[in-house]
């Protein structure tokens, strides 16, 4: 057997960065950097708080986003079939190349509401 470990560089190790706005029951996510197995959980953890307050239309802003594995993939599946079974909307907008890429490999374009461009009422304006 043989065993390998995977080691990171200390700028890969960082904690993604999520700029957030919400108005009423609405809310965007900008997340910015690595959504991987080390930052989704964190990100999980906001968008559960976000759900569980009432927010039923959430918009995820990915244009910062520079990758994602399917630890983060899981994450926007969970946000989209929970609003979906509430009666809410989610939207992901603006995915970087990369991103799309993976959202394309792995069957999402197809499944989940992806738009090309962010519209300025859910820009993130970030301080």
């Amino acid at each position: 057997m043989v065993e390998r470990k995977l080691r990171r560089a200390p700028a890969e190790s960082r904690a993604i960065n999520i700029a957030a706005s919400r108005l009423d029951t609405s809310a965007t996510l900008a997340p910015t950097g690595r959504l991987d197995g080390l930052s989704s959980p964190d990100f999980e953890h906001q968008v559960s708080a976000l759900l569980e307050s009432g927010v039923d239309s959430l918009v995820f802003d990915l244009s910062g986003l520079d990758y994602v594995s399917s630890a983060g993939l899981r994450v926007f599946v969970f946000a989209a079939k929970r609003l979906k079974s509430a009666g809410g909307t989610v939207r992901f907008v603006a995915l970087t190349p990369t991103v799309q890429d993976v959202f394309r490999v792995s069957g999402l374009l197809t499944v989940l509401d992806v738009e090309a461009t962010v519209e300025p009422r859910d820009r993130v304006e970030v301080a």
